[in-house]
């Protein structure tokens, strides 16, 4: 599977990759910031490739933001099970739009000194929660 470029989006990318789950049907989906946290269901038993693209962090005047983390791996996923599905928002600019949503930050005009806001993370989690959950983070 080639790298999807999301043209400065970010997100997740779910794919089977094992011929068990292939032989039934092709199962791949991606997801892309929203804001909130989304519930995937696996539809079948099998190996899954999971890519997640971090949110990148926010320019204030000559303090550019960082793109985004890449990560990628593979694990076997039960047909039935809920995933929880944190995208992360960009850092925000103007200290009034709620910026860097899942652990990123937001910045406030007069405090460019400081550097960029950063992006939020993006992760796939078991246990649901709001994106500061610590018995979702473990």
């Amino acid at each position: 599977m080639e790298h999807i470029d999301y043209d400065d989006d970010f997100g997740i990318h779910i794919v089977a990759t094992d011929n068990d789950v292939l032989s039934t049907n092709m199962i791949e989906q991606d997801f892309t910031y929203r804001g909130d946290v989304t519930e995937y269901i696996v539809p079948a038993n099998g190996t899954y490739k999971l890519e997640l693209w971090g949110a990148d962090g926010g320019d204030k005047g000559e303090y550019k933001g960082g793109k985004g983390a890449y990560v990628s791996g593979y694990t076997y996923l039960t047909k039935g099970t809920m995933l929880y599905l944190y995208i992360g928002g960009a850092g925000g600019i103007d200290g009034v739009t709620k910026g860097g949503y899942n652990g990123g930050s937001n910045i406030t005009s007069g405090n460019e000194k400081y550097g960029s806001p950063g992006g939020g993370a993006t992760d796939i989690r078991i246990v649901g929660g709001n994106w500061d959950n610590f018995e979702s983070l473990k």
